[in-house]
C-alpha cells in the first residue's frame, strides 16, 4: 500500500514538473489582442466574450503603466515575471501546494489608455476563482499606487 501511494505521489511530482516547466500554449498577442479563454471555467479576460469569464479592462494613466503592473506582480509570493516589454506584460503565479501554474497578462493599448487583462490557468478545469479574485487585487493595488504617485 506505501508503495503504491509512492509511486502516485511520485507521478504527481513528475507531473507537476513538466506542467510548471513547459511552455504555455495560447498566451501573448494575436492580431493585436490577448488570446481568447478557453471554454473551462479557469479563465478571465477584459476581451472575453462570456459573461463568467468577463473582466474590466484597467485604466490606466502614466506613461508606463506595465512596468508599474510588474513591480505589483513581484510584491505576490510564487510570482514571476516571464516576458515583459513596454505594452506587454506575463506573469506566473504558483500555487502554494500542488505548484499550478496561472499565466496572467496584460497588454496596454496607449492610444486608448486601458491595458486589457488575460488570466488563466494552466492546467485543470475550474480554478474556483481564484484568477478573477488575483486580478481585482491587481486591480486594487494598482489603483492604490496611481493615486498614491498623483497625490505626491
Amino acid at each position: 500500500m506505501l508503495l503504491i501511494f509512492l509511486m502516485i505521489a511520485g507521478a504527481m511530482i513528475a507531473l507537476g514538473f513538466v506542467y510548471r516547466n513547459a511552455n504555455p500554449k495560447n498566451t501573448g498577442v494575436q492580431n493585436g489582442a490577448l488570446y481568447p479563454c478557453p471554454s473551462t471555467p479557469n479563465c478571465v479576460s477584459s476581451l472575453a466574450e462570456r459573461e463568467d469569464q468577463k473582466v474590466m479592462p484597467m485604466r490606466v494613466s502614466g506613461k508606463k503603466p506595465i512596468s508599474s503592473l510588474a513591480k505589483i506582480i513581484l510584491s505576490f509570493p510564487r510570482a514571476r515575471i516571464a516576458e515583459q516589454s513596454d505594452t506587454y506584460l506575463r506573469a506566473e503565479f504558483q500555487s502554494l501546494i500542488f505548484r499550478f501554474i496561472d499565466d496572467v497578462e496584460f497588454l496596454y493599448l496607449p492610444e486608448e489608455q486601458i491595458v486589457h487583462i488575460r488570466s488563466a490557468a494552466r492546467t485543470g478545469y475550474s480554478d474556483f476563482g481564484v484568477n478573477r479574485k488575483r486580478i481585482e487585487k491587481i486591480r486594487v493595488l494598482y489603483e492604490k499606487n496611481a493615486k498614491r504617485l498623483s497625490s505626491n
